[in-house]
């Protein structure tokens, strides 16, 4: 069984190392199982073994009766396959948290700057009518994204887009810590004075309110004064 491992990342790395290189193209066909047993010198099953995990990483594509290709990588579906593993077993909480501070606290600068504060105040409202958790969660989600995109910087959005699932975790990991009607409320309440800040064009003022919102601690004895 180790012998197989090894041999079955072996595979990977190789595959990896080639479409790096470039003599494996986007779009090319792979040697067929029978032609990688004979290449690797290793059986059939090492061989489906290692597709798996390149398809796992979205690395190849492997559809019924056709040829295994290679596909262009996106980070995207890779991030949402591990986000659990990243925050139940890499402790990857607190850097999610620092990479959110980074990209929006600036965010929030730059959407000031503009007074960009399109679509912020409907999500606003769609918070407060909402009675499900899991939609309310995904209308927070919406409007630290939609505020993302108001500072009109590509590359912030890429950056946060580039996370995507990690965000959404990191969503749902806070309004979890912070789990009362109440003190949700206080957090919708935030969002608000966050936009109206924003409209005003107050930047220093958005700044500090992301920081203040974005920092968990700092919402807990808010919500307990």
């Amino acid at each position: 069984m180790e012998n197989q491992e090894k041999n079955s990342q072996m595979i990977v790395d190789d595959v990896i190392g080639q479409i790096g290189s470039g003599r494996l193209k986007i779009g090319e066909a792979l040697p067929s199982e029978r032609e990688m047993t004979q290449l690797y010198h290793v059986s059939r099953s090492c061989v489906r073994e290692a597709m798996q995990v390149l398809a796992l990483l979205g690395i190849v594509r492997i559809r019924p009766k056709e040829k295994t290709r290679v596909q262009a990588f996106q980070i995207e579906p890779f991030i949402q396959r591990i986000s659990p593993l990243l925050f139940a077993q890499m402790g990857c909480e607190q850097d999610i948290a620092q990479f959110r501070l980074a990209v929006e606290i600036k965010a929030a600068q730059l959407a000031a700057e503009k007074g960009a504060d399109e679509g912020l105040m409907e999500l606003v409202a769609a918070m407060r009518r909402c009675e499900d958790e899991a939609q309310a969660a995904q209308l927070d989600l919406q409007f630290h994204k939609a505020l993302v995109h108001n500072s009109g910087n590509s590359l912030l959005k890429i950056a946060l887009d580039s996370v995507g699932s990690l965000m959404e975790y990191s969503v749902a990991h806070n309004r979890r810590q912070i789990s009362t009607h109440s003190s949700l409320a206080i957090l919708i309440d935030q969002h608000e004075q966050l936009t109206r800040t924003i409209a005003a064009r107050q930047t220093e003022k958005a700044a500090e309110l992301m920081k203040r919102h974005l920092r968990l601690e700092e919402n807990r004895e808010e919500i307990e004064k």
